[in-house]
């Protein structure tokens, strides 16, 4: 973050995690997936829920921030981060709930098919479509 901008304003109201450069966890936190990309994003906003995401919206939005929607971390184009911008890291956010009843699912920013199939295997009807990505360039 520029050095107009305090990333404190922003922890105060996360219940996830703030990480920014200097931190421990920093590196780890801003990797990708597919390795040819090498972000160094200025945070990473690991939220807790849907007001973390929120928050971390309203920051970024209101310090003209680039902000980078990260899920399930396996997006090969890396686009889950951003050069000197505000990563909002959703894998945190991994639930997944069916109820077969009504045969609705609500499913976290942060799931990952795994979890998406585990749950629709677990007496839904129906069945959980995917695609796939080829990692050829």
């Amino acid at each position: 973050m520029g050095a107009d901008v305090d990333p404190t304003g922003l922890s105060e109201r996360l219940r996830g995690q703030l990480i920014v450069p200097g931190d421990p966890d920093y590196d780890g936190a801003r990797r990708l997936w597919n390795g040819v990309f090498d972000p160094r994003p200025a945070a990473i906003a690991r939220c807790a829920g849907r007001s973390d995401v929120a928050e971390a919206i309203r920051f970024g939005c209101e310090r003209d921030l680039t902000i980078a929607i990260r899920g399930g971390g396996h997006n090969v184009a890396g686009t889950g981060s951003a050069d000197g911008g505000l990563v909002i890291d959703l894998s945190s956010m991994r639930t997944v709930e069916v109820d077969p009843d009504r045969r609705v699912a609500v499913v976290g920013g942060g799931a990952t098919i795994v979890a998406r199939s585990n749950s629709a295997a677990q007496g839904s009807p129906g069945s959980s479509r995917s695609g796939s990505c080829s990692t050829r360039w």
